[in-house]
């Protein structure tokens, strides 16, 4: 499928809008949703951006499912982007200019909340999908985009990553970071090495799907995302739909640099994952397993 085709007849509206963007040209681009979180990924990544060789693009989806009221959150992030200069405007997207980077801010929280049963995949789309048509149009040089989430602490060299040759994704390491909780801290490695020990196995047993589907931690060849039409809309479990999708084409590989870590916490913002596994561990830890 081509990249024109694709925009034409499955990207995200989003996607249209981009028309009279500004010509500034990105090496990178980092695609990040973000819901009821607030801005302290945002100290380390300009850190990231800073180090980074080029300039770097973030696209900022705020959203919220629409079976759910308005956060304070999510207000006060958008506030933080929004307070800063901005060189263009259309529609519920913006480009601001903080001291390292530049963030296309999308706003999907006050009056166009997400689907709530399409959840995180379509909020990850409707960025990916943006990164897509600002790189069909020369704005973004790198073949490839970062994803990620707002409870990462990004490295310096985070956007020194690259993709093996012939790989259609690469997933890059990571690790939690252990917070004041110390309950929630042992949950949290108690779920990390099951998801190692899963991919351990996988290893073993001689599959070319032996590595970790973590939304946070992918970097997503254009070409490869565009053949199999993107991110799924899905409430979770939309980076493993769509890495099973890009191995088909071309393999997905494993980094070990740089090192994420992710902050350990509970969460109840997706059906399954790491945020509910540790919740169901706090309180019943015989689920622990």
């Amino acid at each position: 499928m081509s990249l024109l085709r694709y925009l034409q007849r499955h990207a995200e509206p989003e996607a249209g809008l981009l028309d009279d963007f500004p010509p500034q040209r990105y090496r990178q681009v980092l695609c990040l949703p973000a819901h009821d979180e607030n801005d302290a990924f945002l100290a380390s990544l300009q850190t990231a951006a800073a180090s980074a060789t080029g300039k770097t693009l973030l696209i900022l989806v705020i959203n919220r499912p629409d079976n759910r009221p308005p956060c304070d959150n999510d207000t006060r992030l958008y506030s933080c982007i929004a307070g800063w200069p901005a060189s263009w405007r259309h529609q519920h997207l913006a480009l601001h200019h903080l001291p390292a980077l530049d963030v296309l801010l999308v706003d999907r929280f006050s009056s166009q909340p997400i689907i709530a049963s399409q959840g995180v995949g379509l909020a990850r789309k409707i960025a990916a999908d943006i990164a897509c048509a600002l790189w069909q149009q020369g704005n973004i040089l790198c073949p490839a985009f970062f994803s990620s989430d707002a409870d990462v602490i990004f490295p310096a060299d985070y956007f020194s990553a690259t993709l093996p040759d012939n790989s259609s994704a690469a997933c890059l390491a990571f690790r939690h970071q252990p917070g004041e909780d110390t309950a929630i801290n042992r949950a949290t490695q108690l779920y990390e090495q099951s998801l190692h020990a899963y991919v351990n196995g996988l290893k073993r047993a001689g599959s070319t799907y032996a590595w970790h589907s973590i939304g946070s931690c992918l970097l997503i060849n254009f070409d490869s995302y565009i053949k199999v039409r993107g991110f799924p809309r899905r409430a979770a479990a939309e980076d493993f739909y769509l890495l099973n999708k890009l191995q088909k084409i071309r393999p997905v590989q494993s980094l070990d640099r740089p090192l994420l870590l992710i902050h350990a916490r509970s969460s109840q913002r997706v059906p399954f994952g790491t945020g509910p596994a540790v919740q169901k561990w706090l309180q019943d830890p015989a689920t622990a397993g």
